[in-house]
Formats: structure tokens, C-alpha cells, sequence
């Protein structure tokens, strides 16, 4: 570089602007922003085993459980649910606060409802898609296994969302559960007319705990997904995709939204 006063030509500048442009590029993609939290982005995985991070949990009484494992479907890899006369979750511990991110997004597909469920009839109380929002217990965190266990089994202090895809219920219904009374269901999807179909969901969970509870939540402690057909004898599949929660600021005002 004679004279010291050259840039580095062409090249370098050239090499400045790729790099300028990976950077905007990533943080366009979501990969730097401040604004998200990612508890799962599945398409980034390859499609085999189970996702970094998250694990199964069976339930006590149950005898079978639900399969999960990453695949590839409609160009992306998702995780696959597939039960047949079981029942069990896949889970995945976090820390977020959900007055700094409130709004919960996420996609999933089923390929049908269960016919011979039935709404708040814990003898057929079964859902082809569930996405579980838990929350810490008001007298502190406990281990992440034995918190989903206690809640399942109905003896936990803490409580829970679970937002359902139903088989005969309007969407916007809300309930207990049969098990237990911390955890209130929430309908956002019902019957066969999107089935087949990719879905978007947006919550906000902050909105739906007051509804629910009547009060602020604690932090949440596990985002938990599960397919069961146990109480039905029956079979289903449902597939999950990416789930972020998005901030306030990104998200001003945000409420709670009805899947339509």
C-alpha cells in the first residue's frame, strides 16, 4: 500500500460489504434480536432423533408413549408426534419472563381430531395437539421433571397453560382441567377444517395467566408439546414447529388473539 493511504482496493472493500451484509442479513433472520427469544427452532435441525435440549416425559398411569422425533416435512424439519393408544410429552426447561415476553408464537398441523374425545370428560380427555406454557411455583423452582409430574398428577401449587387443538369446542373456550385445577385450558383451534394444514398460533400469555388465574404470573420454567390418545384407545399425529416468545416493545400492546 504505497504512500500508506490506500484502502485496500477493490477486494477489501468488496470482502467489507459481505460482511456488512451477513450481519444485517442475521439479524433480519431473527438470529440477533433483541426482541425474541427462541425456545425451539426446529428447522434448523436435521431431521432425526429429538431436538437439542428437549426430552420426553412419560406419565405415571401411562403405559404407552407418544413418539416424537424431528422429520422432514413440507421443505422444513419439524418435530413429528405420532400416538397410538399412549400418551407422554416432550418438554424443554427455560427461564423467561413473561412480562418482558409476553407474546407467544408458534405452528403446528394435525392430520385429524380424535373423534372420541370429549371436552372436560377425564375419561376422554385427549387432545391431537397440546402446547403447555408452565410456570414457576409461587414458593420457588423445583426440579424441572418433578414440577411437569406433580402438575400431571394434580398435587403441584404451581400452575400451567395448556392451549389445546380440540375436536368439538368453539375456540376461546377455557377451562380447568379434569386432573387438575392449576392448569387451565384454553381452546385456539376445534375440529377438522384446518386439519392438514399449517396453522399459526399467537398468544399472549401474560393476558391469558390474568384471565385464567387472576394474577401475575411467575417466570416460566418449561414449554412442554404432547399428542395423547390414551383415553380414547385411538391413533394421531400432529407436527410442531418453531416456538418463540416476542417482547412487549416489539409487540406493544399486544393482547390475547382467537385463532380464527
Amino acid at each position: 500500500m504505497p504512500g500508506g493511504t490506500d484502502d485496500g482496493g477493490p477486494v477489501w472493500r468488496a470482502a467489507c460489504l459481505v460482511l456488512l451484509l451477513g450481519a444485517a442479513s442475521a439479524i433480519a433472520g431473527g438470529r440477533r434480536d433483541p426482541g425474541e427469544l427462541w425456545v425451539a427452532r426446529f428447522s434448523d435441525a436435521a431431521p432425526h432423533g429429538l431436538p437439542d435440549g428437549w426430552r420426553p416425559l412419560t406419565l405415571p398411569k401411562a403405559r404407552r408413549h407418544t413418539r416424537y422425533e424431528l422429520v422432514s416435512v413440507d421443505g422444513r424439519t419439524v418435530v413429528q408426534a405420532d400416538a397410538d393408544r399412549s400418551a407422554s410429552a416432550l418438554m424443554k426447561k427455560v427461564t423467561i419472563d413473561p412480562r418482558a415476553f409476553p407474546s407467544l408464537e408458534w405452528s403446528w398441523k394435525i392430520t385429524g381430531v380424535l373423534a372420541g374425545a370429549a371436552w372436560q370428560d377425564k375419561a376422554h380427555d385427549d387432545f391431537a395437539g397440546r402446547l403447555f406454557v408452565l410456570f414457576e411455583s409461587p414458593g420457588g423452582p423445583l426440579s424441572f421433571a418433578r414440577t411437569i409430574l406433580m402438575r400431571f398428577s394434580g398435587g403441584f401449587s404451581g400452575d400451567a397453560l395448556n392451549y389445546v387443538w380440540a375436536g368439538n369446542v368453539d375456540t376461546g373456550q377455557t377451562a380447568r382441567s379434569p386432573y387438575t385445577d392449576r392448569v387451565a385450558m384454553i381452546v385456539v383451534e376445534s375440529g377438522n377444517d384446518r386439519a392438514g394444514a399449517w396453522v399459526v398460533e399467537q398468544r399472549n400469555v401474560l393476558d391469558d395467566f390474568e384471565a385464567a388465574f387472576g394474577g401475575a404470573p411467575g417466570p416460566i420454567v418449561a414449554i412442554a408439546l404432547m399428542t395423547d390418545t390414551d383415553n380414547t384407545r385411538s391413533r394421531a399425529s400432529a407436527y410442531y414447529g418453531d416456538i418463540r416468545f416476542v417482547s412487549s416493545a416489539t409487540r406493544p400492546g399486544t393482547r390475547a388473539v382467537p385463532a380464527k
